[in-house]
């Protein structure tokens, strides 16, 4: 008798160079913005091996485009792209959320930020999308970035606070904190939450859709190769 379940499925999460692995299916993500076949390797890019490796791919996400996109857009990626016959290519691209809870006590709403100016604190890979984002619906908006998994400390805390009270502000305008729900997670032990609970902090929470009804797409692929395994 088996203590625990026997698993049906193993989905592993950055394990495309994993060569022990034999995996049913491979899904290679790139972003519209640095796509893998115009990047290099290490240390000039950022890529671990020679694009040609997308091959293993089965099926190729392109994450962050725009979230209006053309056929045409997406035709002139796929000439550069060169997908073999075998792969499948979608677009995706972010959908911020309208709501946006306080990480301490109490929300506000998308609508609330054209009266704002924005200390945006992220600790991910590329923040740019995420502040031209709030640069278009916010008074103004300063970045605050830190290394990508970044563990807050008070110092940072510390920081943040005066970061936010140096903004000037007119009447009837407020000044907030807004980060992401990666970062959210890292800022709330008790010692930072001493620091930041009296500042307006809250989430911007995301969500991943995609074009051409991509997710019904790639969903309906991926059930048929798992059935066929």
């Amino acid at each position: 008798m088996h203590t625990h379940p026997v698993p049906d499925l193993l989905l592993l999460d950055d394990a495309f160079q994993h060569r022990y692995v034999k995996p049913t299916v491979s899904i290679l993500v790139t972003e519209w913005n640095r796509p893998f076949y115009k990047d290099r390797l290490l240390p000039a890019g950022d890529l671990r091996e020679p694009a040609s490796g997308n091959r293993r791919a089965r099926f190729i996400v392109v994450s962050k485009c725009p979230a209006t996109m053309s056929p045409e857009d997406q035709a002139l990626v796929l000439k550069e792209m060169n997908p073999s016959p075998e792969q499948h290519v979608f677009f995706s691209y972010i959908r911020y959320r309208e709501y946006l809870p306080g990480l301490y006590h109490g929300g506000i709403s998308i609508d609330e930020l054209s009266h704002a100016h924005v200390l945006l604190v992220c600790g991910i890979g590329n923040p740019a999308p995420l502040e031209g984002w709030l640069k278009a619906r916010a008074l103004s908006v300063v970045l605050m970035r830190f290394p990508d998994h970044h563990a807050y400390a008070v110092s940072d805390a510390l920081r943040m606070k005066r970061e936010l009270g140096a903004m000037a502000v007119k009447s009837g305008e407020k000044k907030l904190i807004i980060t992401t729900r990666k970062d959210a997670v890292r800022l709330l032990p008790a010692e930072l939450k001493y620091h930041l609970a009296d500042s307006s902090v809250y989430v911007l929470e995301m969500d991943m859709a995609f074009h051409a009804d991509g997710e019904n797409r790639l969903k309906d692929a991926l059930g048929a190769c798992i059935k066929k395994r």
